[in-house]
């Protein structure tokens, strides 16, 4: 009698295409990821200072290649499919008082902290350097909260 010994690839297919929404999002972010770092290489030549319009490139990037590393991995499409809190959660104050204090603690940050330290030649300026600087930290917290391993 002779024994057959299945074959295993090493590397087995750690993503397969399944027609959902998430896919396609990550055709988007693959895209998007290509766009930036071609648009990073014709940019950068022009530029010998500081550019803003660099550094949201260079972070477009790297919020773009932390994404598409999240849903490769499985870890995104986990978040999506998962309740934000369980059933014990909800009946729980003190679960309710922790969360109130930490969302306190980062409106208190942006809103007050952030604001007074940051320096003020312009009002309108400011407050375009705030949104800019609040989005920018949202999208990062995102992507870093996103990652395997966080």
């Amino acid at each position: 009698m002779v024994h057959r010994r299945i074959m295993h690839p090493i590397f087995s297919p750690f993503w397969t295409f399944t027609n959902s929404a998430m896919d396609y999002f990550l055709f988007v972010l693959i895209g998007l990821l290509l766009f930036l770092t071609i648009t990073l290489q014709t940019q950068a030549r022009t530029i010998t200072g500081y550019s803003p319009r660099l550094a949201w490139i260079r972070g477009g990037i790297y919020f773009t290649s932390g994404f598409i590393l999240s849903i490769l991995t499985g870890v995104l499409p986990a978040l999506f499919s998962k309740p934000i809190a369980t059933a014990e959660q909800v009946s729980n104050l003190y679960w309710w008082l922790f969360t109130f204090l930490c969302i306190s603690v980062i409106y208190f940050a942006y809103f007050y902290l952030w604001v007074k330290g940051t320096s003020h030649t312009d009002a309108n300026c400011t407050c375009r350097r705030f949104y800019s600087s609040a989005c920018f930290g949202d999208l990062a917290k995102v992507k870093s909260s996103s990652l395997p391993g966080q």
